[in-house]
């Protein structure tokens, strides 16, 4: 800029005006020549320095990355620096490009002189790996196959198993993470889960032993759906009749698809050997020991008479049948008819008579005798104790008396009627 005059001219340059701009190369003495309005003309001269301009250089470090990876920025040859994109300050800095960049460092040095520099860094996709299973839900025990697609070279997680396709058992629900390198070297991730479902408690509930030639009802729980063998059925409770020793399984499944098998055992029972009975007086008593027992008169079961000796109360044809704890009988005995043999002792040509008979302990004792004799009548026990005796001296006529005989219990009694020319025997039952 020049003053003082009119017109103005500068050198070197040739350049007119007052103020004027130029670009030196290196430092430049500027001489100005100023004209005023009377034509009077003067010199004067300004010095200017010419800094040179720094030489900045960049370079980042990897060159080439993955998506998601680092880089560094190291520019040199100025004081301070920026970095375009990304307006980042200094050096060495950081960034994380997301796709393939070319970086522009603008680098000042101490005079306030800047240069720039550029360096380009490749960024690499990372693959696109994905991860399947053979199944989403496996029961317990099985097997899962599973299988990476989208890389080169894979690595599953939590087993630390590698490849493309594994195999795996899992015993709880697992969640699968496979991670897949590229040519690259880059690396993506996908995971697959897998839920382990528990095997059902199956059970079976039915009868064993059984008697020979019973049936025997079994049934399954803990599934949805069954199958047995033998015999291939598929209800949850089936019914065979066994004729030995028998082990039936069944595979239940439940809504998971999920199997277990369950076992049972059904024996045939030996029962008891056909029993005798064995008779004393009017006491009955079944020679095979069971664990219960029946009484039938004429074919028909006593009430109550279920213990292994009964003592009989009337005329009839009396069998027993023994059970033993499954309840298998043995089959009725042969008959015994009329222990108590009152069928053919009731009277005799005395008349003498017992009414009523079978009792309680009370009954009518009764005789006729046409002519005038010695009569002792006597009442014996099953032990032949004497329990009621009585004279009767020169009878003759209608004997009829009330006899009592209920202090000594139940049993068969023994009624002798006895004279000098004849003796007469009947029997009675009180109960």
């Amino acid at each position: 800029t020049g003053s003082g005059a009119s017109t103005y001219t500068w050198q070197p340059g040739n350049l007119s005006g007052a103020s004027v701009s130029d670009n030196p190369a290196s430092g430049t003495t500027y001489t100005v020549t100023g004209t005023d309005a009377n034509g009077c003309v003067n010199t004067s001269t300004v010095s200017v320095a010419v800094n040179p301009v720094p030489t900045v250089s960049a370079s980042a470090t990897p060159g080439t990355i993955c998506a998601g990876s680092n880089i560094t920025l190291t520019g040199s040859g100025a004081s301070t620096y920026n970095w375009m994109p990304g307006n980042i300050s200094g050096s060495p800095a950081t960034d994380t490009p997301l796709s393939t960049t070319t970086y522009t460092v603008s680098g000042t040095d101490v005079n306030g002189c800047s240069g720039t520099a550029t360096v380009a860094v490749t960024v690499n996709p990372a693959p696109n790996v994905s991860a399947s299973a053979s199944a989403s839900g496996i029961c317990l025990g099985s097997s899962v196959n599973l299988t990476a697609s989208g890389a080169t070279s894979y690595l599953w997680q939590p087993v630390n198993q590698s490849g493309s396709a594994i195999t795996d058992t899992p015993s709880a629900t697992t969640t699968y993470t496979v991670t897949g390198t590229d040519a690259t070297g880059c690396s993506g991730s996908d995971t697959v889960s897998v839920s382990v479902y528990l095997q059902p408690t199956i059970t079976i509930s039915g009868t064993s032993p059984i008697c020979p030639g019973n049936s025997v009802t079994l049934t399954a729980n803990g599934g949805t759906s069954y199958l047995w063998q033998p015999g291939n059925q598929t209800t949850s409770s089936i019914t065979d009749t066994p004729s030995s020793a028998t082990t039936y399984s069944v595979t239940g499944t439940d809504i998971s698809g999920c199997s277990n098998t369950a076992t049972f055992t059904v024996n045939i029972d030996t029962p008891p050997s056909t029993p005798s009975i064995i008779v004393n007086g009017a006491t009955l008593t079944s020679s095979v020991t069971g664990s219960s027992y029946q009484w039938f008169l004429n074919g028909n079961p006593i009430a109550g008479a279920t213990g292994q000796s009964y003592t009989a109360t009337q005329t009839g044809s009396y069998t027993v049948e023994v059970y033993d704890t499954a309840g298998c009988g043995s089959g009725q005995s042969s008959a015994v008819v009329d222990p108590t043999g009152i069928a053919g002792t009731t009277t005799d040509n005395s008349g003498l008579s017992v009414t009523p008979n079978p009792n309680d302990g009370h009954f009518v004792l009764t005789f006729s005798s046409a002519k005038p004799e010695n009569y002792v009548i006597e009442i014996h026990n099953m032990l032949g104790q004497v329990v009621y005796s009585e004279k009767l001296d020169n009878f003759s006529g209608d004997y009829h008396k009330d006899i009592d005989l209920s202090v000594y219990g139940r049993g068969v009694y023994s009624i002798r009627l006895r004279s000098e020319n004849h003796e007469t025997v009947i029997k009675t039952i009180t109960y």
